[in-house]
C-alpha cells in the first residue's frame, strides 16, 4: 500500500470482500492468512495502512514487547494457565515456506537456532521470515 490517501485505502479495505482481503493481505504481508474473519483481516490491513504512513512500533518498543510476552507471569487469557515453559534440550519444530527450521530450548530461558543463541522466539522467528511474529504463535507452542 502507498503512503498517498489513507481514506481510498481505507475505503477500498471497507468495501472488500473476504477473497479482496485475503488477497490484499498476501499481497501486503507475503503470506496467505489462515482465518476467514473479515473484521479481523481489515483491522490488520487498516493498521498496516496506519503502519505505513506514520511509521510502526521501534524496534526497542518490539523487543518490550517480546519480553514481555516470553515472561512466565504471562497467562493465557482465555484458561487463565501459565503459558508454557521448556526444559533445557526441548527441540521446536517449524515448517515454513517447504523448510524445516529446528530450535533448541537453551538454559536460563534462550533459545539456540542456527548456532547462534536468541532471548525470544521472536527473534528467531522474524529471523526466518524476515517479518515481525509472535514467537511462540510462529512456532505454535
Amino acid at each position: 500500500m502507498k503512503k498517498t490517501n489513507i481514506q481510498a485505502e481505507l475505503a477500498l479495505i471497507d468495501a472488500a470482500d473476504i477473497s479482496e482481503l485475503k488477497e490484499m493481505f498476501r499481497q501486503e504481508f507475503g503470506f496467505d492468512i489462515q482465518i476467514s474473519n473479515a473484521e479481523t483481516i481489515k483491522r490488520r490491513l487498516q493498521y498496516r495502512v496506519q503502519e505505513n504512513i506514520c511509521g510502526g512500533l521501534t524496534d526497542a518498543e518490539l523487543a518490550t514487547l517480546d519480553r514481555i510476552a516470553d515472561e512466565e507471569e504471562c497467562r493465557d487469557r482465555k484458561s487463565g494457565k501459565t503459558l508454557k515453559t521448556f526444559l533445557p534440550g526441548t527441540r521446536l519444530v517449524r515448517q515454513y515456506k517447504g523448510q524445516n527450521y529446528e530450535v533448541t530450548v537453551g538454559e536460563a530461558g534462550t533459545f539456540i537456532y542456527g548456532g547462534e543463541t536468541y532471548s525470544s522466539l521472536s527473534a528467531i522467528a522474524e529471523k526466518i521470515t524476515g517479518t515481525h511474529w509472535n514467537g511462540k504463535r510462529f512456532f505454535g507452542v
